[in-house]
């Protein structure tokens, strides 16, 4: 995994989302293409803002809150900012 571009600021975290098609090809299952345009609530850490005590790293797979991050693309990637508290779950 290449290193970030995004250092986020405090107790955020940047994920680079995992999209249904990218879930469906994993397991196996495709889904029609309108299903793969829905926005998931699942993605990996890609960098962790200066947290003193992070629950989560970087490669960590999280589930999110659907509502409450901001969207940013950089070189025509999506990531979003995410406030950890916003975090739900690491997915193991």
């Amino acid at each position: 995994m290449s290193k970030s571009k995004i250092q986020p600021l405090g107790e955020r975290v940047v994920v680079k989302p995992i999209t249904k098609k990218e879930e469906a090809s994993a397991s196996g299952i495709i889904l029609p293409e309108s299903d793969t345009k829905e926005r998931t609530q699942l993605g990996e850490v890609v960098s962790v803002g200066t947290l003193d005590k992070a629950e989560v790293s970087v490669g960590d797979k999280v589930l999110f809150s659907e509502y409450g991050y901001d969207t940013v693309e950089v070189d025509d990637e999506e990531y979003y900012v995410i406030k950890e508290d916003k975090l739900l779950a690491i997915i193991k």
